[in-house]
């Protein structure tokens, strides 16, 4: 990102944030000095202080102390804003004002963003940066209410609100199952995951070990839907919006007739790859055995999540299995979309509460379920020849803790085409 842009960026943040409020920096590094340098030049109230474990008497003139040692004194702030641009020291200082701070707001600039450190201008790039067109100049500035809304707004405006924990799961179960949808419980062989991750799909943990946060879940999500729709030898998969994903080349090499979809690719069918639209493929009837999803329903945005079942029912075979993992449920109906995306484009759902997402992915859209309105869009206008359910996982919190990540699976769909 360029200079110019962050700087008004922090500017724009700063001058909403400062109304009213009694800030501290957290952070006493080059971070802070060039901040409070941008704030002078602009002529903008100043932080209180700021907070550093490694205490020294003061930076640019502001006096630095400890969070340990403000939180035993009466010292007046009520926001601490994360001063780096370093997503490791970002995570540490926000760590420490949480311990010792527990009930304060802390704001994260650089929240939602792609990691930083941003570095200074190089003299090189100051000219290219000044005369970027005014069509580019535009479209930043046009992200900038996005922030704004992210930053100001209440928790509630944010995705991670909306977390749910086991009690929650309980509820949302309980709706699903008023509704009139089918619910069974799973429970993850641990053993036999392990296994399956070490051998054959070996590769597929490899590929994504780069991402070791995230790597289980999406072994997880692969796994499942591979046990679900337990293809035979030969048989047709797609893995739908697969995008980069080698898992259809790992099933190939496995002896199975694999294609990977997704709207990203040139149309029609070239190789192993089908560039379409999900919810109206172009595929002959009855083309594949085996459908399956890994996080990507939920970016179905407008009407294609009401349309797929039905283009999923003509394009298998009978008795074909579709899986969709994660499957994601809310107690209420949310649709996300990162403040780094132009909103221009987004189709928000019209019962939909728009949150904001607060994650790296940076993704334009995802649509979390209510049970009635999952009811209302999906289940109910599931073909009548599909028997359709969904799966909840029960051992989340084990499969968390014996790999030490958190597993976010907790529904998925399943559905059979029937075979009369």
């Amino acid at each position: 990102m360029s200079k110019q842009f962050m700087e008004a960026h922090i500017i724009c943040l700063w001058k909403n944030l400062i109304v009213g409020r009694r800030i501290a920096l957290a952070g006493a590094g080059k971070h802070s000095i060039r901040l409070i340098d941008l704030l002078k030049k602009h002529s903008l109230p100043l932080p209180l202080l700021i907070l550093d474990d490694k205490i020294r008497t003061s930076l640019s003139s502001i006096s630095v102390t400890s969070p340990e040692l403000i939180s035993q004194t009466k010292v007046p702030v009520d926001l601490v804003v994360i001063s780096s641009d370093i997503p490791a020291t970002r995570q540490a200082l926000t760590a420490s004002v949480r311990k010792f701070l527990p009930d304060i707001q802390i704001v994260d600039p650089y929240d939602g963003m792609p990691d930083g450190p941003y570095e200074e201008e190089k003299e090189e790039d100051k000219q290219q940066s000044s005369i970027l067109s005014h069509e580019n100049k535009a479209e930043l500035f046009k992200l900038f209410p996005n922030f704004l809304s992210y930053w100001t707004g209440r928790e509630e405006e944010k995705a991670s609100f909306y977390s749910c924990s086991r009690k929650d799961n309980d509820i949302i179960e309980s709706e699903l199952l008023q509704a009139g949808i089918p619910v069974i419980h799973h429970k993850v062989d641990l053993a036999d995951f392990k296994k399956w991750m070490d051998a054959p799909f070996k590769s597929l943990k490899e590929y994504y070990s780069v991402a070791p946060q995230i790597s289980i879940q999406k072994c997880l999500e692969h796994y499942l839907s591979f046990k679900y729709t337990a293809p035979e030898a030969g048989s047709t998969i797609i893995d739908i919006a697969a995008c980069g994903s080698p898992f259809a080349n790992i099933l190939n090499s496995l002896g199975y007739d694999a294609y990977c979809l997704d709207m990203a690719y040139p149309p029609g069918i070239n190789g192993k790859q089908i560039g379409c639209d999900a919810s109206n493929t172009g595929l002959p009837e009855a083309f594949a055995s085996s459908l399956i999803l890994h996080c990507a329903f939920e970016c179905f945005m407008g009407d294609a999540d009401k349309l797929f079942l039905k283009e999923a029912s003509r394009i298998m075979k009978k008795g074909g299995k579709l899986c969709i993992t994660p499957l994601y449920l809310s107690r209420v109906h949310i649709n996300q979309s990162s403040p780094l995306c132009l909103q221009d484009s987004i189709i928000i759902d019209q019962e939909a509460k728009k949150v904001w997402r607060s994650d790296v992915w940076n993704a334009p859209f995802a649509r979390h379920y209510s049970p009635a309105i999952f009811y209302s869009r999906v289940y109910s206008g599931a073909p009548t020849d599909m028997n359709v359910q969904v799966v909840r996982i029960d051992n989340l919190e084990e499969i968390s803790c014996f790999f030490g990540f958190n597993i976010y699976n907790r529904f998925m769909l399943t559905a059979e085409k029937k075979c009369n």
